[in-house]
């Protein structure tokens, strides 16, 4: 039966006997045995809203810097016009211009409907197809994939799929670092950085025994109010029982939270004593049961962080049927075992085999330091639309903004590391307004000599954050004796 669809150079269609095809321009009218494809461009649209301001001078307006004393009073009619918003958008288009044809071998069979293999690609599949297209003359990366009929170009009822490096579907999300990346960090990091990260999941809530209620300072790094202008954070809990996720999960509700992450994957020995983190990928029944109690009692949606597995990926198959037993709304992968820690390479091809089986959305978190490792995972996997950045947004802060292309002057560095300064005191170490002062000559607030503690507290922190975002320069650093010293140096390094 013959077949006419339009694919472009990404559409992945499992064919037989492809050693023999061959490709050649398509010609409307012709029946060929074979398929045709399109190759894609990339349709921007852009949706804006304005409004209009029409500027008329009142009769006396010329003389009101005579009689009022008011300069600068327009008299002249204008109109101007104020962007309120602006959204764009791609959508993938075929080019009607670049079409050809697939001629299959005789007894090549297609699959009735949408090949499995469209809507999870693999990396082989795509390099098994790139020698057939012999015509193509545009780069991989950056375009946008389209199936829809070919018998006329048209895009009623089109299925498009975006393999682009970075795209507008893909989110980037601040990871869970206990004592970094908590609410001073990214209040600072989003006034900076505005529209590089979409979201952060804070550092995991630790659920113990006892009563607790919303105005516990455990939640202080949630609570609503303070985060309202920083990034959108997903509050996480690392707990060993059911009854206390369901508990906590609670509070988190009545502060506001529509959803929050379990912790599944923290590696640390004290969170494996009480059977935190990792340690509940140890025993898979225990933790279907732990899931189970969940599902049941909670009215919010749940995501989690899992490893591939505790000390072994033996298990692997039936961590993925366990986890595809329920309605979780993301599971964000660390591709490493819980022993290995962050020792070693991820192990691409576990986190590949969770990819390929989990039926939920998969965030992809682990190793990514350069805008050439988050490339390499891209193209990797092409079907991941997440991803989780940690210690490579500490070592450098301007890692997702060179991920999504846009562009920060390096003095936004400097910018950010005594936002920094400024507020781990208020909003992590809770320093009253009262106990800090404000600094005219530096053009900010600064902590009075007498708050020894605090101070030497706040210096170790800097200290630890310059480690990873100085880190070529960290001798010198570390040899600082006082905060006033350290800021010399990072001032320096600017100049």
């Amino acid at each position: 039966m013959k077949r006419n669809i339009i694919i472009s150079l990404t559409l992945w269609l499992s064919l037989v006997a492809v050693a023999q095809t061959q490709v050649a321009e398509f010609n409307p009218g012709i029946a060929a045995n074979g398929v045709n494809y399109a190759l894609p461009k990339t349709l921007l649209k852009v949706d804006a809203s304005a409004i209009k301001v029409v500027y008329t001078p009142g009769e006396f307006a010329k003389y009101a810097e005579r009689y009022l004393h008011i300069s600068g009073v327009n008299a002249e009619t204008s109109t101007t016009w104020n962007v309120t918003s602006l959204t764009v958008y791609q959508e993938g288009v075929p080019d009607t211009t670049k079409v050809y044809t697939v001629k299959l071998k005789d007894k090549t069979i297609l699959r009735k409907g949408l090949p499995k293999s469209l809507k999870r690609p693999s990396v082989s599949t795509i390099l098994s197809i790139v020698p057939l297209l012999h015509k193509y003359d545009e780069p991989m990366s950056g375009i946008s994939s389209v199936l829809l009929p070919a018998a006329n170009v048209s895009l009623e009822n089109t299925i498009t799929y975006n393999p682009s490096l970075f795209s507008f579907d893909d989110k980037l999300i601040l990871a869970p670092m206990q004592g970094l990346t908590s609410l001073f960090f990214r209040k600072a990091y989003h006034e900076c950085f505005p529209g590089c990260i979409d979201y952060a999941i804070s550092p995991f809530i630790s659920v113990t025994d006892g009563l607790i209620t919303s105005k516990s300072r455990k939640f202080r790094d949630v609570f609503p109010f303070e985060n309202k202008n920083s990034l959108e954070v997903v509050p996480q809990l690392l707990g060993s029982t059911s009854k206390g996720i369901i508990s906590y999960g609670a509070i988190l509700q009545e502060l506001g939270y529509r959803q929050f992450n379990i912790n599944c994957a923290c590696p640390a020995k004290c969170a494996i004593k009480h059977g935190r983190g990792s340690a509940l990928l140890k025993d898979l029944k225990r933790f279907d049961g732990f899931l189970n109690d969940i599902f049941k009692n909670v009215h919010q949606a749940v995501s989690i962080k899992i490893r591939i597995g505790f000390d072994s990926k033996a298990d692997i198959a039936s961590l993925a049927d366990l986890i595809n037993a329920y309605p979780l709304k993301y599971v964000v992968i660390h591709p490493r075992l819980a022993v290995n820690l962050y020792q070693g390479s991820p192990d691409y091809e576990a986190f590949g085999f969770l990819a390929e089986r989990l039926q939920c959305r998969v965030v992809y978190n682990g190793d990514i330091f350069s805008l050439d490792d988050f490339l390499q995972v891209k193209q990797r996997f092409p079907m991941i639309k997440d991803f989780m950045l940690g210690r490579g947004i500490l070592q450098n802060p301007l890692l997702a903004a060179e991920i999504r292309g846009l562009h920060f002057d390096k003095n936004m560095l400097k910018t950010l590391f005594f936002k920094l300064e400024d507020y781990y005191p208020k909003l992590f170490l809770e320093v009253g307004e009262t106990e800090r002062r404000f600094d005219k000559t530096k053009g900010r607030f600064i902590l009075p000599d007498r708050q020894d503690k605090i101070a030497k507290a706040l210096s170790d922190k800097m200290k630890e954050l310059c480690k990873y975002m100085f880190g070529n320069n960290f001798s010198s650093i570390a040899e600082a004796e006082s905060l006033s010293e350290l800021n010399a140096i990072v001032t320096r390094m600017f100049l």
